[in-house]
């Protein structure tokens, strides 16, 4: 085997990288709109090479404004490869980012949020915090955990925003879609660790557990075991006792000996 193999394919790939690269290059000054969707398909895979495709920004840009599906596919998944949330250039992007998070096509405002989610800066989660929690009522259930992830991503940038987002997640957690729910769980949680009201606010849905079903006593079982850990002298060691005691008695031997 020749040890020179590897080395010869990876300067044939560089050499291949830098020629479509230019042939990019020229594209985008000639203005080729018909084809720029599937040239940065292209950049972003150079990209992931490891090759500069910093040229690539502004057209991704261009294709998160057009109107079509496919151009704003590739322009989000452009905008979240190519830069972060450090870079200047994103305030040019938050005015489409807003039209589209109010756009009458469900897919499109999938796109938006999923790229929220990801490049969030301090000032986008300012500016566009109003859509997202609008979205969080959205009567779809993929909206909805794209619209959970993506206040999350909010709510760490900018705390002080964490008030806006109580009721609509309290509202996740009465839905019966599993994907909905875990993220609906999750965005608590975070507003938990974040707002101390939060923590007041989810403690009235925390209280109302379902004993006769598993996913209830699942619950209950956490409770007691918190309440275990920490050590609680108060009246919370007594209530867990008593709950314990009520497992060891139930005749559902899901309840009385799984859980032990």
């Amino acid at each position: 085997m020749n040890p020179f193999s590897s080395a010869t394919r990876l300067s044939r790939g560089a050499f291949c990288c830098k020629k479509e690269c230019a042939a990019i290059r020229a594209a985008v000054s000639e203005n080729d709109q018909d084809y720029m969707h599937r040239n940065m398909a292209k950049l972003m895979f150079i990209h992931m090479l490891g090759y500069p495709t910093h040229f690539g920004q502004m057209e991704c840009m261009k294709l998160i404004a057009s109107t079509g599906f496919p151009e704003k596919r590739v322009g989000y998944l452009g905008l979240m490869l190519l830069l972060d949330e450090r870079q200047e250039v994103l305030m040019l992007v938050t005015n489409s980012l807003k039209q589209d998070l109010n756009h009458s096509n469900q897919y499109i405002v999938g796109l938006a949020l999923c790229a929220l989610g990801n490049i969030c800066s301090a000032e986008m989660a300012r500016d566009l915090a109003p859509e997202v929690e609008r979205l969080l009522q959205f009567q779809d259930p993929n909206i909805w955990k794209k619209a959970a992830l993506c206040s999350i991503r909010i709510i760490k940038e900018v705390p002080d925003l964490a008030e806006i987002f109580l009721s609509p997640a309290a509202a996740l957690l009465k839905e019966k879609h599993h994907a909905v729910l875990i993220t609906g769980v999750q965005l608590c949680t975070d507003l938990c660790k974040l707002n101390a009201e939060a923590l007041k606010y989810f403690r009235k849905a925390a209280t109302k557990m379902e004993p006769k079903k598993n996913a209830g006593n699942a619950i209950l079982y956490e409770c007691v075991e918190t309440i275990m850990t920490i050590e609680d002298n108060s009246g919370l060691c007594v209530l867990a006792i008593n709950i314990l005691g009520n497992f060891l008695s139930n005749r559902d031997n899901n309840i009385s000996s799984d859980f032990f």
